[in-house]
């Protein structure tokens, strides 16, 4: 793929640093990434932000620890949630170290995979433990990708303790003289000590350290900084001595990404003040900045190579959202088979659902079927299930329409700051899944407003504000920064609070991406170019994700299941949530296969292979089994048309239709 030249990267960083100026930070044009539209950005996100007054405004029923500084949105749905949220803080796994925060201390251990036939763990173990003479903590700053946690005791603020995703070190600068204890005998001379643990080296980097038989201290200066890190496999003395190097205090991070030319390009940047460090690199980063590294970490996700500098770049390939499949090819039988099923279907469409999840998916199942009256030019249809569509999204997306005994509306909730359907479903009230639920309303709106650009203004604001509370471009007053996905991970992240040992997870890979597709057709309708490409973006990377870690997964030894079901933080899983069948778990992975959906495409024996063993023909009552034909269609068209047509009703999905059903595989040519 195409990379910018140096001069355009270097004029793009020029802007950046305006902006980063501007925020009150320091920049230079050597060590900042190039960045979209900023100002256009901030300037829609405050303004949206704003919006959220306008939503009637009640606390959740979240009541557990919050533990965030003063001006930090509550992370939900973060890589870091699990210690923020919970009576206990759980694990936080940053891609390479693996650390739990507790009020004295914290623990932390190189996650090691072991793999068993239907699982990948990578669990947390707490190899070491450091002592901190404190009493509790909270998490003072969040960006990008790092995050940063004071400790206190009383009121007085004592050490902070800095990590971040991709970067192998966990670092902890004392703001008073103090103590650090390790339960631990480190050695070592001058700044480096060494202890081997559980058959992995790590090294303490910093100054007065000192170890007898009890253990290690660090006697830290106001000031002073202690840095841990894990050695590497297979590492050459070059690869030790830069990481030895790259133990620096990191002040924070910046994610930038750009679009070009069926390009989608990402750029974290690493502020070291100026001083190289090291990056690990997911399998799915084809890093190609500074210098590459001998020696890698294992993971759940495969080996993370390892990367000098301070920026870090890489590519993935553009995917764009649609709203309507080509039936260009369809033979005219097909044509007035399909217009048979899509009048009956049109007149039976009903909007019972009063919840985000189900009301979104009911909405999303009527706008494709209208979208298919109007290219078949079933007029009449098109127009009653048009009106239908609108009085049901005049209902869920009136600011104001939360009153009385209302269920199909949002509020504001002042707990965990963010927007919540009335009635809740699987959890949405503790913020569970946002963008699974989202992403069918923005989806239904933003398809319906490319087809009528008057409807913009008409559902303007709660799109937005839906738009935000997934994906706001920046921290706001009334947002975290891109609430659900995972700069780093280059996926989303679906549990709110994330109240388990094994880190966030996420299910549906294939509802995360239906989420920046509906996100991308609204900022197209809406006509708002940044959101657009933040939109782009995110869609990219969340599809190739989704077939590196999930659908297509490179073999790992000794787990044989086909694909993965869900990705924790700390394993990788043949499993759902809420069927154990092999139906559902290749299902969860496709549904509500749109459009969009097209990145699934695989070899066809592959694609076959999967539906063989999740849906063997002659089987019908199987969970899912709609989306596992219709992605069976992408393989073998004929025979996955004719099952399709013998299946019964009760076995497509209630986000589904018999019409869209037979299009999706009647599309495929």
């Amino acid at each position: 793929m195409s990379r910018a030249t140096t001069r355009e990267r270097r004029l793009r960083v020029l802007a950046v640093c305006i902006a980063v100026a501007l925020a009150g930070s320091g920049c230079t044009p050597e060590t900042q990434p190039p960045a979209p539209d900023i100002a256009a950005v901030n300037s829609w996100a405050a303004a949206t932000s704003a919006l959220a007054g306008e939503l009637p405004q009640a606390a959740g029923p979240y009541t557990k620890p919050i533990r965030t500084a003063q001006g930090i949105q509550p992370p939900t749905n973060s890589w870091i949630s699990g210690a923020i949220f919970n009576d206990v803080p759980q694990p936080v796994f940053s891609g390479v170290l693996a650390f739990q925060p507790s009020d004295n201390g914290f623990g932390v251990g190189l996650p090691a995979p072991h793999p068993t036939p239907k699982t990948i763990f990578g669990s947390y173990t707490p190899d070491l433990m450091l002592g901190l003479s404190a009493d509790h903590f909270e998490l003072s700053r969040l960006d990008s990708l790092s995050a940063t946690f004071s400790y206190f005791k009383g009121s007085q603020e004592i050490g902070r303790l800095t990590a971040a995703q991709g970067w192998p070190y966990l670092s902890y600068q004392a703001l008073e003289q103090q103590d650090v204890s390790v339960p631990v005998s480190f050695e070592g001379t001058d700044t480096d000590h060494t202890a081997v643990v559980a058959e992995t080296s790590y090294h303490l980097v910093g100054e007065n350290i000192s170890s007898d038989s009890a253990g290690t201290r660090a006697a830290l200066g106001a000031g002073s900084v202690l840095t841990l890190y894990a050695e590497p496999q297979d590492a050459d003395a070059a690869t030790l001595d830069a990481m030895r190097q790259g133990a620096v205090p990191l002040r924070g991070t910046t994610t930038t990404y750009d679009v070009t030319e069926g390009t989608v390009s990402t750029t974290y940047a690493l502020d070291t003040a100026d001083r190289p460090t090291v990056f690990a690199a997911m399998p799915h980063q084809s890093v190609a900045d500074g210098e590459t590294l001998k020696g890698s970490y294992a993971s759940i996700n495969g080996q993370l190579s390892l990367h000098t500098g301070m920026i870090f770049s890489f590519d993935v390939a553009e995917r764009a959202a649609r709203s309507e499949l080509d039936l260009t090819g369809l033979t005219p039988a097909e044509r007035e088979e399909l217009a048979g099923h899509v009048i009956r279907e049109a007149s039976e469409v009903q909007f019972l659902a009063p919840d985000s999840y189900y009301g979104g998916k009911a909405l999303y199942r009527a706008v494709n079927i209208y979208l298919l009256a109007e290219q078949l030019q079933l007029s009449a249809q098109a127009s009653d299930l048009k009106d239908l569509i609108l009085a049901e999204l005049d209902r869920w997306l009136s600011p104001t329409g939360c009153s009385g005994d209302a269920t199909k509306c949002f509020t504001y909730d002042t707990s965990l700051g963010g927007v919540v359907g009335q009635a809740p479903a699987y959890g949405s009230d503790e913020f569970n899944d946002h963008h699974f639920h989202y992403g069918y309303f923005l989806y239904a709106v933003g398809a319906m407003a490319l087809a009528d650009s008057a409807l913009v203004e008409r559902y303007r604001t709660m799109t937005d504000l839906l738009a935000m509370d997934i994906a706001s471009p920046e921290s706001t007053d009334a947002f975290p920064q891109r609430r659900a996905f995972d700069d780093y991970a280059g996926h989303s992240w679906a549990s709110g609070t994330s109240p388990f040992a094994d880190g966030n997870n996420q299910e549906s890979s294939s509802e995360a991406v239906n989420a920046w597709a509906g996100l991308s057709l609204w900022a197209q309708a809406s006509t708002n170019q940044s959101l657009a490409t933040e939109a782009t973006w995110m869609l990219s990377l969340e599809s190739q994700t989704a077939l590196d870690y999930w659908v297509y997964p490179e073999a790992f030894p000794d787990f044989d299941a086909p694909l993965v079901g869900m990705v924790w933080g700390g394993k990788r899983d043949f499993a759902t949530f809420f069927d154990p069948s092999p139906a559902a778990i290749l299902g969860i992975q496709l549904i509500p296969f749109g459009p969009t959906m097209d990145y699934l495409m695989g070899p066809p024996e592959k694609i076959i292979a999967l539906v063989d063993q999740s849906a063997p023909a002659g089987k019908t009552d199987l969970p899912l089994i709609d989306y596992n034909l219709m992605f069976l269609g992408m393989a073998d068209r004929d025979t996955a048309l004719e099952r399709a047509r013998d299946l019964p009703d009760k076995n497509i999905d209630n986000g589904n239709s018999r019409s869209y059903l037979l299009a999706s595989i009647m599309a495929r040519r």
